[in-house]
């Protein structure tokens, strides 16, 4: 329940900054969605789980858009569930329209802090998951701004983790689908 009001607190104040941010030509919003995750080599049907979280964009040009995020997911697979604070850093290529629709492919670098840990399989034993990890996600938004600056858009990510997710399995790496809405203040058109 803390974490959740962490992340209703990091929206809240996103979105009050996203006026400001949108006059200096960033957009600041809120994204949630689900999930759809498992671990890579090892042998688990994988598991729905939830997002949500907040995000900044800076366009460094027309074409050119880089991207900070603070989200809350929850990974695992079968009877295993792990909860993590993810910090992904993008940089992606925009490909934009004249009625505001967009096109956005992007790839980047993420750090994945865990927060909580359950399983009712033994292999996968939750004291023996990493606290933090590295992976590399890599996705596609598409999404429409408003004349006014409102965005809404919607992002399909795939996420690796470079890592095992816990010390005693070798390569049981998280593996992540995201589905997510995306709605934001920034610029205008």
């Amino acid at each position: 329940m803390l974490r959740m009001k962490m992340v209703c607190l990091l929206a809240s104040i996103c979105l009050t900054l996203a006026g400001p941010l949108a006059a200096q030509g960033a957009l600041a919003g809120i994204a949630g969605g689900a999930v759809n995750s498992d671990f890579r080599n090892v042998s688990t049907s994988s598991k729905w789980g939830a997002t949500a979280g907040v995000f900044g964009a800076f366009r460094a040009n027309r074409n050119i858009i880089v991207t900070l995020e603070g989200n809350w997911t929850q990974k695992g697979a079968s009877n295993t569930r792990i909860n993590y604070i993810e910090v992904p850093l993008m940089f992606g290529g925009v490909l934009p329209m004249d009625n505001g629709m967009g096109f956005r492919l992007y790839a980047g670098a993420e750090l994945d802090f865990k927060v909580a840990c359950s399983s009712s399989d033994l292999a996968f034993n939750c004291s023996a998951a990493n606290g933090t990890l590295f992976a590399i996600p890599f996705g596609l938004v598409i999404g429409k701004t408003s004349r006014s600056g409102t965005f809404v858009g919607l992002d399909i990510r795939y996420s690796a983790t470079l890592g095992d997710t816990f010390s005693n399995i070798n390569n049981a790496w998280n593996r992540t689908w995201y589905f997510r809405l995306l709605i934001g203040k920034g610029p205008g058109r």
